[in-house]
C-alpha cells in the first residue's frame, strides 16, 4: 500500500501559490508612467505643469519645497484625464498631494475615479482614501478586476490644492475584449424636466441631478431643484441598454419651510423614448428617510423615468438621482424583454362616454397611473349611468398579458356600486375579438376586479362592463410584459371563437357580481 505524506504535498502547493502571487504582483506596472494627460482647468501659474507631465513622471516632489514639482489649483473642481491607449486591467490608483496648512495648502475634500471606454460616458468606481506617509499623503482605491481604458480623477476642493504624482498599478491586457463597466450610470448624463422647477429653485446648469454632489439641508440656495406646481417627471436617456441594479433618488424633508418628501415616486422605462412601463415604486431606505430607491435585478433598459407624486400643496427639493448598474457592448444589439404595467399612459375609447358629471377630464384618467380616493367623488373618478361601457386600448405591439385589473368604487349611500360582471375581450388586429375571461370580485373594498391570464398574446384589449346603477371606473392596469420578438408573429389562439359574434348563447353572461358579494 502507498502511504501519501499530505504535509510534504502541501508545502510545494503553498509555495507555488505564493510564487504565482509574487509573479502577479511582479507583472504590475505603472501604466501612468510617462503618459500625457488632460488638466481642466489649467493649473494655476505659480504652480505650473512645467513639463506638461510633471503628473506622470514617475518623480516626487518634496514636500520641503513648494517650488519644484508640484502642480497646484485654486479654482473650480480639477480634473485629471487619462488615456491608456488600450483596454488594460487596473489594480490600483493612487494619487500624492501636499499638506501645508500655514501656506493655505490643503488635502482634498474627496478625490472621485472616474472611467470610461470611449472617453465619453464615464462612470464613477467610488472615491479614493487618503493615507499619509513620510513624503506627504496618497489618496488610492483598490479596483480589483477592473479592466478600463480612459482613466479620470475629479478633486474636490476647498482651499490651495497641490499634487505631484498620478499612478495607475496593472497590466496591458490587449487581447481582453472590451469589458463590463458598473457604476452610477447616470453620472453627467443630460435628462429632461416636466415641469420645469420653480425660477427661485432652478436647475442651474441643466445638471444638477446627475453632477454626484449631494446638497446641504442648511444652504436651500444651491444644488435644490425645486418643484411647487405639478407632478414632476424626470426622464434619462443611458444611451445604451444597460443592465440597472438599482435606482436612487434624494430628497429633502423641511417642514418648517413647507418642503415635504414625496407621496410617491415611481420608476417608468422604455426601449425607444415613446412607450412607457411603469416597473415599481421607490421606497425610503432604512437608513436615510430622505433617500428613496428600488432594486431592480436583471432590469435592462435605455430609457429611465422618474414620476414623482407632490405631497399635496407642501414643495418637492431633489437634489439627485443615481442609476446603479453596468453598461457593455454585448448588450447593445440585445432588446430585451421588460415587464410591468402595459397600461401606462396609453390612449383608449369609451363608448358611451362618461357622464357629464363624471368625465374623463383629460382622456388618460384611466391609465394615468394615479388612483383615486373613495373619500372624494369628485376627483379621478370616471362614471357612468347610462349604457353597456366598454374600453378599448391598443398596446401598440403584440404584448405577453399576464394578468388584468380594474379598479372601481362602492358606495352605497351614493348609490354608486360595483359592476355586475366586468369581462376581457383581445383582439391581435382590432377587428376579430376573443373573450378572455371575466375579471374576478374583489373580496375587499379597496382590491380590484382581476383576472390572471395563462400568459396570453395579444395587441388590443377591451373591458366590457355590466352595470345596473352608477358605476365609477378609477384606473386599468395590464401586467406583462413587451419585446420585438412579439412584433414579428401572431400567436395561435385558442380561445372561444364565437366571443365576437352577436349574443353567443352563455358566452358573455356570467354568475352575476353583486356589490359585497362576500
Amino acid at each position: 500500500m502507498i502511504k501519501l505524506n499530505f504535509r510534504a504535498l502541501l508545502w510545494p502547493a503553498v509555495a507555488c501559490v505564493v510564487l504565482l502571487a509574487l509573479a502577479s504582483c511582479a507583472r504590475q506596472e505603472n501604466l501612468a508612467s510617462g503618459l500625457s494627460y488632460r488638466l481642466q482647468p489649467e493649473p494655476d501659474q505659480r504652480y505650473p505643469d512645467a513639463g506638461a507631465g510633471m503628473l506622470t513622471d514617475g518623480l516626487y516632489a518634496p514636500p520641503e519645497d513648494l517650488h519644484h514639482g508640484w502642480v497646484g489649483f485654486n479654482e473650480d473642481e480639477p480634473t485629471i484625464t487619462l488615456d491608456l491607449h488600450t483596454v488594460c486591467k487596473v489594480e490600483r490608483v493612487e494619487a500624492s498631494f501636499l499638506e501645508h496648512a500655514e501656506f493655505g495648502v490643503e488635502l482634498p475634500e474627496s478625490v472621485e475615479l472616474l472611467v470610461s471606454q470611449d472617453g465619453d460616458r464615464w462612470i464613477s468606481m467610488g472615491l479614493l482614501t487618503g493615507t499619509e506617509d513620510a513624503d506627504g499623503s496618497v489618496f488610492s482605491l483598490d479596483t480589483p478586476g477592473l479592466r478600463v481604458r480612459y482613466v479620470r480623477l475629479t478633486i474636490e476642493r476647498n482651499n490651495w490644492t497641490l499634487i505631484d504624482e498620478v499612478r495607475i498599478l496593472g497590466s496591458p491586457s490587449r487581447s481582453l475584449p472590451v469589458p463590463v463597466l458598473t457604476g452610477n450610470l447616470a453620472l453627467g448624463l443630460a435628462y429632461e424636466l416636466n415641469p420645469q422647477p420653480n425660477s427661485k429653485y432652478a436647475d442651474v446648469d441643466g445638471g444638477t441631478l446627475t453632477d454626484s454632489k449631494h446638497a446641504s439641508a442648511e444652504d436651500l440656495q444651491h444644488g435644490w431643484v425645486g418643484f411647487d406646481d405639478g407632478q414632476p417627471t424626470i426622464t434619462l436617456d443611458l444611451g445604451t441598454v444597460c443592465k440597472i441594479d438599482r435606482i436612487e433618488a434624494s430628497f429633502l424633508s423641511y417642514p418648517a419651510y413647507g418642503i415635504a418628501l414625496p407621496a410617491s415616486a415611481e420608476l417608468l422605462v422604455s426601449q425607444d423614448g415613446r412607450r412607457w412601463i411603469a416597473y415599481g415604486m421607490l421606497s425610503p431606505t432604512e437608513t436615510d428617510a430622505e433617500v428613496f430607491e428600488l432594486d431592480t435585478p436583471q432590469l435592462r433598459v435605455r430609457y429611465v423615468r422618474l414620476g414623482i407624486a407632490r405631497d399635496g400643496e407642501s414643495w418637492t427639493f431633489i437634489d439627485e438621482i443615481k442609476v446603479f448598474g453596468s453598461i457593455a457592448p454585448a448588450l447593445h444589439p440585445v432588446v430585451p424583454i421588460i415587464s410591468g404595467n402595459l397600461a401606462t399612459g396609453i390612449a383608449y375609447m369609451i363608448e358611451p362616454a362618461p357622464s357629464q358629471e363624471y368625465p374623463d377630464a383629460n382622456g388618460t384618467m384611466l391609465t394615468d397611473g394615479e388612483h383615486a380616493s373613495p373619500d372624494d367623488l369628485q376627483r379621478g373618478w370616471v362614471g357612468f349611468d347610462t349604457g353597456e361601457p366598454t374600453v378599448t386600448m391598443d398596446l401598440e405591439s403584440v404584448c405577453r398579458i399576464s394578468s388584468v385589473e380594474a379598479t372601481f368604487l362602492w358606495d352605497d349611500e351614493s348609490g354608486v356600486e360595483l359592476p355586475r360582471s366586468v369581462k376581457l375581450l383581445f383582439s391581435l388586429d382590432g377587428e376579430r375579438w376573443f373573450l378572455g375571461g371575466s375579471l374576478s370580485a374583489p373580496k375587499i373594498d379597496t382590491a380590484p376586479f382581476r383576472l390572471e391570464m395563462a400568459s396570453l398574446r395579444a395587441r388590443f384589449l377591451r373591458v366590457v362592463i355590466e352595470r345596473e346603477h352608477w358605476t365609477l371606473l378609477d384606473e386599468i392596469n395590464v401586467f406583462g410584459s413587451m419585446t420585438p420578438t412579439f412584433f414579428s408573429y401572431l400567436s395561435i389562439e385558442r380561445w372561444d371563437v364565437w366571443a365576437g359574434l352577436p349574443d353567443p348563447p352563455g358566452l358573455l353572461t356570467g354568475p352575476p357580481y353583486r356589490s359585497r358579494n362576500y
